[in-house]
């Protein structure tokens, strides 16, 4: 039994987010998720193109997605229609925008590590 689909705006939320990380925080989620689902991360078994070569261990990168989520996930307000995103929220056809708190973010983004208890 896998983790419930996320609905088409919170994919959106969730793409925005990931489009935000550099390449060095993309690769630690990448490889975090390898080495919750498969084992002990080792890049020279990984069979991506963009493989982490200098893994850290599971525990110091979700240390560092923490710390990535700290500093870039903060409440933001997702228009239903339009696909737009705001940091504060609008003035204009509320009922259009959907308002995710830091906490939701955090799921939606990293939902597959918070799901197993590996970042708090």
């Amino acid at each position: 039994m896998g983790l419930p689909k996320l609905n088409r705006d919170q994919e959106a939320v969730k793409k925005h987010f990931l489009a935000q990380m550099d390449e060095r925080i993309d690769k630690l989620r990448s490889a975090a998720l390898w080495d919750l689902n498969f084992g002990p991360y080792d890049a020279e078994y990984y069979e991506n193109a963009h493989a982490l070569k200098d893994w850290p261990g599971y525990m110091k990168a979700v240390e560092e997605l923490e710390d990535w989520a700290d500093d870039h996930l903060s409440e933001v307000f997702y228009n239903i229609e339009t696909g737009e995103f705001s940091s504060v929220e609008p003035d204009e056809e509320i009922e259009d925008w959907v308002r995710y708190e830091r906490k939701s973010l955090y799921l939606i983004v990293f939902r597959e590590l918070v799901s197993d208890g590996g970042m708090s």
